[in-house]
């Protein structure tokens, strides 16, 4: 899978980019020699990671996550300027979310090659927005950016942080207050792997919410470029687009639903409702095969095989599914070099 094609950074920023690059790379040796069974990954079938991420029901957050992360002044022009959004916003989010799978549920070395890969294309991508520079500063001006800054990458993990606990809480069932800490201390190892200095990162939930809110409150803004993005990604068919609107809206934050343009009202909110409980309450009557995501029955399939074991048939189905169809949200091994 090559790299984007990117206008040749100025020499000053050539070094500013080998320097992360360097750094990133001694970080990700630093987590390698932790784990102690490579073939299982950074998490593995005991982790909260795999437990939460197993439920393709939190797919139905996607675009609440996707929304709260455009918000970001800074993103939506990052997004905007090197992405190919109008025309491949489906495949955008496919390449984002199986880069983010090959983390969560690959081997150390698929996991490594992955992160590796989204920090260098980070690293390339830079430019000027106008947002205030932290959470305490009211003013707003035209600040430079690149991608793999860490208060950018933590805003973007942060919102899949947050999506995946109220997706999983409104479509499976709550997490006791131990399950959710045991997540969120899981995440530290994907912050570090996407390039998010450990010591900047909230030490525990509480903290994070703290940050994630004040964030929420006082950083985002959404501008004329966030709202280009957000109508490429509704331009659906009618009746999906209007289930989707009223899905996401009742999901996000009322300033930015309205921001976006979205239903924050008691309709939207009865929507979401009925669809996350119908997912609630049909998805146990599934048999295992089509109950749990496809990447969780590859990744067990795949520490089944390198011990020597013969695994489970719905992983190696999925397999050949995402190797010779290229299903969309399928989990396919690829070539991350």
């Amino acid at each position: 899978m090559p790299l984007p094609n990117f206008a040749p950074p100025s020499a000053t920023e050539a070094v500013a980019i080998k320097e992360r690059q360097a750094w990133h790379n001694q970080q990700l040796g630093h987590l390698r020699a932790q784990v102690n069974q490579p073939e299982v990954g950074f998490f593995g079938p005991g982790s909260m990671t795999w437990r939460l991420y197993r439920e393709p029901s939190i797919l139905l957050g996607g675009m609440r996550a996707l929304l709260l992360q455009i918000a970001h002044p800074a993103i939506a022009t990052g997004v905007a300027q090197y992405s190919n959004f109008e025309k491949d916003t489906l495949g955008r989010a496919h390449r984002t979310f199986t880069s983010m799978i090959h983390i969560w549920f690959g081997d150390v070395d698929t996991a490594c090659q992955s992160a590796k890969r989204l920090f260098r294309i980070h690293s390339m991508i830079r430019g000027t927005a106008r947002w205030a520079a932290t959470q305490d500063d009211d003013k707003f001006c035209n600040r430079f950016f690149t991608a793999a800054d860490p208060d950018l990458l933590f805003w973007v993990l942060a919102t899949l942080i947050d999506t995946t606990l109220v997706a999983y809480k409104a479509t499976v069932g709550p997490l006791t207050p131990a399950e959710r800490e045991q997540f969120y201390n899981e995440s530290k190892i994907a912050a570090q792997l996407m390039g998010i200095p450990l010591d900047t990162y909230p030490k525990d939930l509480k903290d994070f919410y703290s940050t994630y809110h004040k964030l929420s409150n006082h950083l985002l803004c959404v501008g004329h470029v966030g709202a280009e993005i957000a109508r490429a990604l509704f331009r659906l068919p009618y009746p999906l687009r209007i289930w989707l609107r009223h899905l996401t809206g009742a999901w996000l934050p009322e300033h930015i639903a309205l921001a976006f343009g979205l239903p924050h009202s008691a309709s939207s909110h009865r929507v979401n409702h009925i669809s996350t409980r119908f997912v609630y309450y049909t998805q146990f009557l599934l048999p295992c095969v089509l109950r749990f995501a496809p990447h969780w029955h590859v990744a067990h399939y795949r520490i089944a095989r390198q011990r020597g074991q013969h695994g489970r048939l719905s992983g190696r189905l999925f397999q050949w599914l995402g190797q010779h169809l290229r299903w969309y949200f399928v989990y396919h091994k690829v070539h991350l070099h």
